[in-house]
């Protein structure tokens, strides 16, 4: 593992999360140096998990804190749409977006609108690169969370009360208490 993906494993780490892009608010990969291939490593390696979680935005979780929020997340109710894409993801692993698009045949909106709530739920994920676009991105390959997780070579195991603890530890300062109710979906 290169030194700018073991400093950026270590920060997330210990934060829990990174978003990509700069933020006032919230710890980001391009705030501490991070790139796009050192985040790239770090997915392959199966130490972080992609998804469009805090604040909508493009969210790296450390392994501890998707296992963490798994058991609150993963149980969502899919639409039409999105249970197309997920049953095509997941039949035909490794699909990149543009194959997806055209395979499944979706307006644009909808399907981006899709793909945004099953990354909200931790339902498809980001299992590796596909092709470079330039010397600082490329496009990706889907997952589902389940091919993921049988590529991850140590799973965390937690009970609920556990992760609830986990999951407050690494979000409660940068969320809300009505925002972390709402992610976690909880009852009020």
């Amino acid at each position: 593992m290169s030194q700018k993906s073991m400093f950026l494993k270590d920060t997330i780490d210990k934060n829990g999360f990174l978003v990509l892009n700069h933020s006032k608010d919230l710890p980001s990969v391009m705030d501490i140096g991070g790139d796009w291939y050192s985040v790239l490593e770090l997915i392959e390696e199966r130490h972080i998990y992609v998804c469009k979680l805090i604040k909508g935005r493009t969210t790296y979780l450390s392994k501890e804190l998707y296992y963490a929020l798994k058991p609150f997340l993963q149980d969502a109710i899919l639409n039409e749409e999105e249970e197309k894409i997920y049953s095509f993801i997941d039949t035909n692993e490794d699909v990149n977006t543009k194959i997806l698009k055209f395979a499944l045949n979706l307006e644009s909106k909808v399907f981006k609108k899709a793909l945004e709530n099953m990354q909200k739920n931790l339902l498809i994920t980001v299992l590796h690169g596909d092709q470079t676009l330039t010397a600082s991105w490329s496009t990706y390959c889907w997952g589902t969370f389940k091919q993921w997780e049988e590529t991850d070579p140590h799973p965390i195991i937690m009970e609920v009360e556990e992760a609830y603890e986990v999951a407050i530890r690494f979000l409660s300062p940068y969320l809300t208490e009505k925002q972390l109710k709402n992610l976690l979906k909880l009852k009020a």
